[in-house]
């Protein structure tokens, strides 16, 4: 289900208004339409599951220049992180669920490049 991005624009002019963080889930449901949009009409700063801006280049260099950070499970959308830290967004990995079939903060810091041992 995906309600239209404008319906929430009150909701988040008066989180503004009250110093909270704004922050959208947007672009695993939808294109990167969605995630133009919760910029655009929301103004947030952060996205939750922004796997669909790989598929926009001029979306990736709005997420670089604004420093708008996208929350992505690799392991799990089945992506490879050097799309995205290639891109200039900032990212961060993590893990979507206890248990999907083997993702991990692990997985995908290795992913990321960052070795295979996010723990040690």
């Amino acid at each position: 289900m995906s309600l239209a991005t404008k319906e929430f624009r009150g909701v988040y002019e008066r989180a503004e208004e009250y110093g909270f963080h704004r922050l959208m889930h947007a672009g695993e449901i939808g294109g990167p339409e969605k995630i133009r949009e919760a910029i655009e009409i929301l103004g947030v700063e952060r996205i939750g599951h922004g796997i669909a801006a790989i598929r926009d280049e001029g979306l990736m260099e709005t997420l670089a220049e604004r420093g708008i950070p996208l929350e992505i499970c690799l392991a799990s959308n089945d992506l490879p992180g050097e799309q995205f830290a290639d891109g200039g967004a900032g990212s961060a990995a993590g893990e979507e669920y206890g248990d999907d079939g083997g993702a991990s903060i692990g997985g995908d810091f290795a992913t990321w490049g960052g070795g295979d041992d996010f723990y040690g």
